[in-house]
């Protein structure tokens, strides 16, 4: 019994001799990432005008467009002229007969929105949340134009 206490006490020197003596070789593990922007835009609403009985004078109404970029992304809010306008006008069409409108950047109803490579856009930096980016649209004054339901489609364009 004596002989193999003397064997396994060999045994556990020979391991520590041998671990002592051991090489060592290091490298560089490169980590990495890369985080791209992007951007979501969500239109929920209509612009609704609502009901009403003349055009005589300007009517104004608000409707908001959602953005939700990545922090730091600069963005760019475009509209195109809609499909019923005539030339540079907007207008929302009910049969053959139109009413005419425009949508603007700013509350005071100066800056007509453009398409993205035009001078009115919308526009904005990324916040990692959705902000709400507000749409001032307006009836123009014009002679009323007959009883009907009065619509068009504008395509927003959010580059980024």
């Amino acid at each position: 019994m004596l002989k193999k206490v003397a064997f396994i006490a060999a045994a556990g020197l020979a391991l520590a001799s041998s671990s002592a003596s051991a090489a060592q070789v290091t490298s560089n593990f490169n980590v990495a990432a890369q985080i791209t922007g992007t951007c979501t835009l969500t239109s929920a609403a209509t612009l609704d005008f609502g009901t009403q009985v003349s055009a005589s004078s300007q009517i104004n109404q608000t409707q908001d467009l959602s953005v939700d970029c990545t922090s730091g992304v600069d963005y760019l809010i475009g509209m195109d002229l809609g499909g019923n306008a005539s030339g540079s006008v907007r207008r929302m069409a009910s049969g053959g007969n139109f009413l005419n409108y425009e949508v603007f950047t700013d509350a005071a109803r100066t800056l007509p929105y453009s398409a993205i490579n035009g001078v009115n856009n919308g526009q904005g930096t990324g916040t990692g949340s959705a902000v709400n980016f507000p749409v001032y649209g307006a009836i123009l004054s014009q002679s009323t134009p007959p009883v009907g339901t009065y619509t068009d489609t504008l395509v927003v364009t959010l580059q980024y």
